[in-house]
């Protein structure tokens, strides 16, 4: 029989990001408020591990939009969630090496620009100890094909995250990301991400760090959310924003929610958490096939294939091919 994919992982994947205005609102008044001075400060003057061209400009947040040198900025991808991970053991499938991602980015062609990862602690540690070279393959896959990636830091769900990895609960989007490493992985929820970010603030091949996949801020997997599921997980959606902006002001910030009313995030604690200001793009998966993902689809894709016609007759290719599709496509 074949493997069970995991939750967000398996079904075709939309991811549909909407920019929020600036001036959305304040945050509800029981948002946590700034913390106070933390150890990892000190990373803001850790290098870099990676030097990427300067030419790779970060893609920013004005107001509603969102923009490249100045100039508007949309994209499509897919979730390629195992794009980081080397151990089939551990997450379904190993594309962090090799040639597997190379392959598939060149298969899926020019109409990509961004595309979703997995980037848990787990997948960054072997034998206790850190290590880079999988997320770092990645990111170079990505930069040569002149593509961007969302990279996700955390799971709602045990997959992908080791031994003894459990569902999230309540009480650790209250505490339990702050002070309790899963077993066998050496820092909390919290620590891990400002490691990463401090590492790969500079790299602008990062498109967006995303906090988590399908958060649900529930007192136990069973289900059933309790009164304080808002104020919890705003709480922590601030304080996340709020460390990796000081870490890192140049790249956006997604919560990564699924979008189906689940706790902490339905209905009017919605627009509550994508009101915190260090949060920059709201998003849903639309797993729902019956209904269209963009309204205008069809004029899209007939100017991509006008894109792509102009780009066949110059002879153009690779990356070149794609950036030409590109500035083709906003004219």
């Amino acid at each position: 029989m074949g493997r069970r994919l995991p939750p967000g992982a398996g079904r075709a994947l939309t991811l549909r990001l909407r920019i929020l205005a600036a001036a959305v609102g304040n945050a509800a008044s029981d948002i946590a408020p700034a913390r106070p001075p933390s150890p990892f400060d000190a990373l803001k003057a850790t290098p870099a591990a990676a030097v990427v061209p300067e030419t790779i400009q970060a893609v920013r947040r004005a107001g509603t939009q969102l923009t490249l040198d100045g100039q508007p900025f949309r994209f499509t991808g897919l979730n390629i969630f195992n794009a980081a991970n080397v151990d089939s053991a551990l997450c379904w499938y190993a594309w962090g090496n090799g040639d597997l991602l190379d392959r598939a980015l060149g298969a899926i062609g020019d109409g990509q620009t961004v595309f979703r990862i997995w980037l848990y602690q787990r997948m960054a540690t072997v034998g206790g100890q850190r290590d880079w070279t999988a997320f770092e393959h990645t990111l170079e896959v990505a930069r040569n094909h002149g593509e961007r990636v969302i990279v996700t830091l955390g799971n709602q769900w045990k997959d992908c995250e080791g031994t003894g990895a459990r569902f999230k609960t309540e009480d650790w989007y209250q505490s339990g990301y702050k002070n309790q490493p899963a077993p066998g992985l050496p820092q909390s929820y919290r620590d891990w991400v400002a490691e990463v970010v401090s590492r790969y603030r500079h790299d602008n091949t990062i498109f967006a760090w995303q906090l988590m996949n399908e958060p649900s801020d529930q007192p136990s997997e069973a289900g059933g959310c309790s009164p304080t599921a808002g104020a919890t997980f705003r709480a922590f959606a601030s304080d996340m924003g709020i460390l990796i902006k000081g870490l890192d002001p140049d790249h956006l910030i997604s919560v990564g929610t699924l979008g189906g009313g689940e706790c902490g995030s339905a209905g009017n604690d919605y627009q509550a958490l994508y009101a915190i200001p260090e949060i920059d793009l709201c998003n849903f998966n639309d797993y729902s096939p019956a209904a269209p993902a963009a309204p205008k689809a069809p004029a899209m894709k007939a100017k991509a294939k006008e894109c792509s016609a102009k780009a066949d007759a110059q002879g153009l290719h690779g990356k070149a091919r794609k950036d030409f599709r590109e500035k083709c496509k906003k004219s």
